[in-house]
């Protein structure tokens, strides 16, 4: 169940991040607040 949850997360994460990164400034924007 903890790998099933740390792989829920991780996708989560992965599609903000590809999200995020179809914009420039919005993704380096991202990188300066986490």
């Amino acid at each position: 169940m903890k790998l099933f949850h740390i792989v829920d997360v991780n996708s989560k994460f992965i599609a903000l991040h590809l999200a995020v990164s179809t914009r420039g400034y919005d993704y380096y924007y991202y990188l300066l607040i986490t």
